[in-house]
């Protein structure tokens, strides 16, 4: 839930705090009339309120997010941690500790103080994003990798401080993307903020994570809600990154992320160890006709791997030879990963939630990769795969040239019809930023931070494709590794070094509703794309199928239950006159419009699965206040426009 409250205490001068008055300055010499500095003082107050009055009013608005459902675009109260294994940054919710509080008080009433019970709802545990590493954020919890550096103290910091324009939608309306602040519709003494996905009048449908839109009443097929680039790159989320990797796991045994194709590659793989982090680094000197691919195959550890073994002796080499296979990339965010004190110390610090930690299959990606070209000759290739279908990106680093191409699965033939192509691409050798994504039924390619254009458009026809939308289902085979391999770089005839990849996913809306029948009336349910059959077994959520019953928690690592992908459902809603639809960033972990209950009668219920323009409070604007590293001085590298 994104619950916000008003700040009512005073902020720096950027929310329309009122200033100070000074009161060091030495009475000058000569004598002012009696009452005039009182005089003074009372019309600079009163002057001072005006000016911030009519600020605060018609113009903007600061509010702090209190919780986590537009992480990571807004955070709410956390923990910004840095993990010692992988050197990476990131943030766990620490908003539930409050609910944690009063679901431990319920269960323990009267028998602890309460003191006592905060302490044990605190947020202790998190996991971190690439290499899972289940991190103790509090002394004395036990875990497999104890180095030096595990932040014992990490504080809990309140969510960011926004600003909200509330004067722009009294001249213009509201678009779509826009992230909005709102009343309630429920309790109008509550103030949301979620992102504005759906206008009046239209019908609107959410399924495979995407959103699909048409006029209200219409006949014409649901066609993908156009996002701009910028609004893709702001909703996308990390999945892993070679500048933080883990030694530990590396020396384990652990399957590195990114492999050559074959044994014979002339692809070369370089490690740099820096304590307990590795960065890794690749180079090909390719003379070969064909294409000589590195990939990129979804290993992540669990995060119980990182715990010590217990009676068993099971040591992090076994786990890696048992657990160390490929698996889809889901919709994972780290910020949801939180662990109480109460349940690291019953089940250790690596007791996620098993929702928590990615259910959906996200097939809408993104490569990024930092490329040195010894030479302007041969080729490179970016590869991305969804559904079995093989997305690339065919560069000629000679005529500097870039061509676009959709392979079917297995047999490799281009998909007949689909080929745009630019020119003036690269500028030689030397070291490039390349950028390749197929988000929203489109691939787009970023130069050296410029978006290349295309002599085509390059969105593709699924239909043409895939045969249908219902058949985007993951593949694979020991023929093609599909979707277990959905990434890759490819060099034909080329001599270069990556010296950095990044994968990243793009939002995955989940297609749920208040309507799901078992919603309310079973503790624990995950918002899912399909129903939940009876209650979660050791959290694990069995679902019906036509094949029989199948673990939810199970899919994304067994390809013989893939099948279930063609079962997952689409949900529709309508929006009629001056009617909005929200969604919140974190589809997992957000009550937006999806989860209104229709027709509400009691007392804060909605009306409906949607918002009336009249609640709108304004758009949210930029983040100009996060949490201060050092009080009072904030993370001036974590101010930002909120896209």
């Amino acid at each position: 839930m994104a619950r916000k409250k008003k700040k009512r205490k005073s902020f720096p001068a950027a929310a329309g705090a009122v200033p100070t008055v000074d009161t060091t300055r030495k009475a000058k010499a000569k004598k002012q009339p009696q009452g005039q500095p009182i005089r003074e003082t009372v019309e600079s107050l009163v002057v001072a309120f005006i000016l911030a009055f009519l600020f605060r009013t018609f113009q903007a608005e600061a509010f702090v997010i209190p919780t986590g459902s537009m992480a990571p675009t807004l955070m709410g109260r956390h923990k910004d941690v840095v993990c010692p294994v992988s050197g990476e940054r990131f943030k766990v919710n620490a908003s539930t500790e409050q609910s944690d509080f009063n679901q431990l008080r319920d269960q323990f009433p009267d028998s602890l103080p309460d003191d006592q019970l905060r302490r044990m709802a605190q947020t202790v545990g998190g996991v971190s994003p690439s290499c899972r590493y289940a991190m103790p954020l509090a002394p004395g919890l036990p875990t497999r990798a104890e180095p030096e550096g595990v932040d014992s103290t990490a504080s809990s910091y309140s969510g960011d401080r926004i600003l909200v324009n509330k004067y722009i939608y009294e001249f213009s309306d509201p678009r779509r993307w826009d992230v909005v602040v709102f009343k309630y519709p429920g309790d109008t003494g509550t103030n949301y903020i979620k992102r504005l996905v759906g206008l009046p009048n239209e019908e609107l449908r959410l399924y495979q994570g995407d959103l699909f839109v048409r006029p209200l009443g219409s006949n014409e097929s649901y066609r993908v809600a156009d996002r701009s680039p910028s609004k893709m790159l702001a909703m996308r989320q990390i999945v892993h990154d070679t500048d933080h990797e883990s030694a530990t796991l590396l020396n384990a045994g652990w399957p590195a992320r990114w492999q050559a194709d074959d044994a014979g590659s002339a692809w070369e793989s370089r490690v740099a160890e820096s304590g307990l982090r590795a960065r890794q680094s690749f180079a090909v000197k390719s003379g070969s006709d064909g294409v000589q691919w590195l990939r990129y195959r979804h290993t992540p550890p669990p995060p119980e791997a990182w715990l010590p073994p217990r009676k068993s002796r099971v040591t992090l080499e076994e786990i890696a030879a048992d657990r160390g296979q490929p698996s889809l990339i889901t919709d994972f965010n780290a910020y949801n990963t939180e662990v109480t004190r109460y349940h690291a110390r019953r089940y250790g610090v690596a007791a996620v939630k098993p929702q928590s930690m990615g259910l959906h299959w996200v097939g809408d990606l993104w490569l990024d990769a930092e490329v040195n070209l010894e030479a302007a000759e041969g080729d490179l290739v970016l590869e991305l795969v969804e559904g079995g279908v093989h997305f690339r990106c065919t560069l000629d680093l000679a005529a500097e040239t870039a061509s676009l191409s959709a392979h079917e699965f297995e047999t490799g033939d281009a998909i007949e019809g689909f080929a745009p192509k630019a020119s003036g691409v690269l500028s030689g050798a030397g070291k490039h930023r390349l950028r390749f994504a197929n988000v929203d039924d489109k691939l787009m390619l970023w130069v050296d931070g410029k978006a290349v254009e295309f002599d085509k458009p390059t969105a593709y026809d699924v239909d043409k494709v895939f045969g249908s939308r219902e058949q985007i289902v993951p593949r694979t085979s020991e023929a093609d590794a599909g979707d277990l391999a959905p990434v890759g770089i490819g060099a034909r005839g080329a001599r270069l070094t990556v010296d950095r990849a990044e994968v990243s996913r793009d939002i995955y809306y989940i297609a749920d509703t208040w309507e799901n029948p078992l919603r309310g009336r079973v503790n624990g349910l995950p918002v899912t794309d399909w129903r939940v059959d009876g209650n979660a077994i050791a959290g694990r959520f069995p679902i019906s199928t036509e094949d029989g019953p199948t673990w939810l928690t199970d899919i994304a690592f067994d390809p013989s239950r893939w099948a279930v992908f063609s079962q997952r459902e689409a949900v529709d809603f309508v929006t009629e006159e001056d009617q909005y639809f929200v969604l919140g960033d974190n589809s997992g972990a957000s009550l937006d419009c999806r989860l209104w209950k229709s027709g509400g009668q009691g007392a804060g219920d909605p009306g409906g699965p949607y918002l009336e323009r009249k609640l709108l409070i304004g758009k949210a604007v930029c983040v100009y206040w996060p949490h201060s590293w050092l009080f009072p001085i904030p993370n001036v590298t974590d101010m930002r426009l909120v896209r």
